[in-house]
């Protein structure tokens, strides 16, 4: 039996996506489970899309717009100089709520890697994800990641990953056999 993958693509990200930046990064659920700070402030998505146009100038981020069914749901991106303090790119990302369990992050987090391992040839990527959200645990297992360690902050405790280019093809070879 053929599964159905959720569809999301993604497109960099521009100024007419911080109204609905704005909108679900200031749910206090969404900055519980991410680094978004919460109360956000009111102007915050056009200053983060200002400030990412910038860091892609750079080449320093490249951060994408989550797009399913026509719908904004959420950011995913690989940056640099917001790294693990070890100037490793690491993967982020997050989903507004309403669009919470219908797999788009996996889906987003999939297109960012493939586009990002293709274009810019990293051997690995990291990533983090806050220990009490088994969600984005499943997605960074799901794309391959392997965990590396933990971090505290004040925040609470992170869990630590570390995806190989290699490890990544593999997991994706996986899935689609999966889908076959």
């Amino acid at each position: 039996m053929k599964i159905k993958r959720p569809e999301a693509q993604i497109m960099p990200l521009e100024m007419r996506h911080a109204p609905f930046i704005q909108r679900y990064a200031s749910d206090a659920a969404v900055a519980a489970m991410t680094t978004i700070p919460h109360p956000y402030p009111e102007n915050g998505a056009e200053e983060y899309v200002r400030y990412d146009q910038s860091r892609r100038e750079k080449g320093a981020a490249f951060t994408y717009a989550v797009i399913a069914e026509e719908t904004f749901v959420g950011v995913c991106s690989v940056g640099l100089d917001k790294c693990d303090r070890q100037g490793r790119p690491e993967l982020g990302y997050w989903i507004g709520k309403p669009f919470w369990g219908r797999g788009y992050g996996y889906a987003a987090a999939r297109a960012v890697l493939t586009r990002v391992f293709s274009e810019r040839g990293y051997p690995f990527i990291v990533a983090r994800s806050h220990e009490d959200n088994p969600a984005s645990i499943r997605i960074l297992e799901k794309c391959g990641f392997q965990p590396e360690g933990t971090e505290i902050d004040e925040r609470g405790a992170w869990v630590c990953y570390i995806l190989k280019q290699n490890d990544f093809k593999r997991a994706a070879q996986t899935e689609e056999s999966k889908d076959g």
